[in-house]
């Protein structure tokens, strides 16, 4: 193997076109690790004379700051779930309104849908990375996410036409009855619909940024909000996004007697409000997002 080939490779990780997502600096060098280790015993060995991976650099591309993660506008999102093709829109909404990973969407069993209890909501407990099944990462990432009811009603909708009505079949099964490959959806359906919304540079990972941002713009709890996106800590939330977090400053404190809010603590929110994208759902319709 060539320098040039490493090279190649390494900017073929890089890319984030051809990844479905911007892979961490530390990421691509793990992967090198096995052909560094591969090569250089060759070279012990008298079967090489150059190992091509000595000093190898680490492709050069602009770091991510906090700004560079995006959301979708309002419109945006409404017009992405709009054309959305009948056969996804219901992944697609699902995503919108849960900030589930697509890698746990995809996973999903149709048991994992509680579409008829008193309190809706999807139950996530694994995912499908790199073709295999996998537990959450963490215990925080197996959780419940609360729906909200216009979606749930899609969603009923959406399984009664599977033709595998098993409680373990896949929610969201390819057209041959396996699991859905994100990074060909990405390409064939989400590329496009994301141009022709005027958001080009959105990935899966969008839909749950948005998730999040119009949580921080309702005022939910942070320790809620963090629970709902399986973070191992409210700290990790904020320090992901706080760049999104309306205004720059505090606003004034009036200590005044008069002031009513300081006279009792704020009632606690619904747990619709915590959960799930419920309390959008009004909102984000009368902007023509229809979940």
């Amino acid at each position: 193997m060539s320098t040039y080939a490493l090279v190649r490779f390494m900017d073929w990780l890089a890319d984030e076109e051809e990844q479905g997502k911007r892979l961490s600096d530390r990421t691509i060098a793990n992967a090198v690790i096995p052909l560094r280790a591969a090569l250089a015993t060759a070279k012990r060995e008298g079967l090489i004379r150059h190992n091509p991976t000595h000093g190898l650099a680490m492709p050069n591309r602009e770091q991510l700051s906090e700004e560079e993660v995006k959301v979708f506008s309002r419109e945006q999102l409404a017009a992405v779930l709009a054309i959305a093709p009948e056969r996804h829109k219901p992944l697609f909404e699902l995503l919108a309104a849960s900030g589930l990973r697509i890698s746990e969407v995809i996973a999903l069993q149709r048991l994992h849908l509680q579409l008829d209890q008193s309190e809706p909501e999807v139950c996530i407990r694994r995912a499908i990375v790199r073709d295999r099944i996998v537990p959450p990462k963490s215990k925080y990432g197996r959780r419940e996410v609360r729906l909200p009811e216009p979606l749930v009603a899609k969603l009923r909708v959406h399984l009664a036409t599977q033709p595998d009505q098993d409680s373990t079949a896949l929610a969201f099964p390819s057209e041959a009855g396996g699991a859905l490959d994100p990074n060909n959806l990405r390409r064939r359906v989400l590329k496009p619909l994301a141009e022709e919304a005027n958001a080009p540079w959105a990935g899966f990972h969008t839909f749950r940024h948005t998730f999040a941002s119009l949580h921080l713009s309702r005022g939910t709890n942070l320790l809620q909000l963090s629970r709902a996106l399986g973070h191992h800590s409210p700290a990790f939330t904020l320090t992901r996004y706080t760049h999104l977090l309306p205004g720059e400053e505090a606003p004034a404190l009036d200590l005044s007697p008069q002031n009513s809010s300081m006279s009792a603590p704020a009632e606690p929110r619904d747990r619709g409000e915590i959960e799930g994208l419920a309390p959008y759902s009004r909102d984000l319709s009368s902007e023509g997002v229809d979940l």
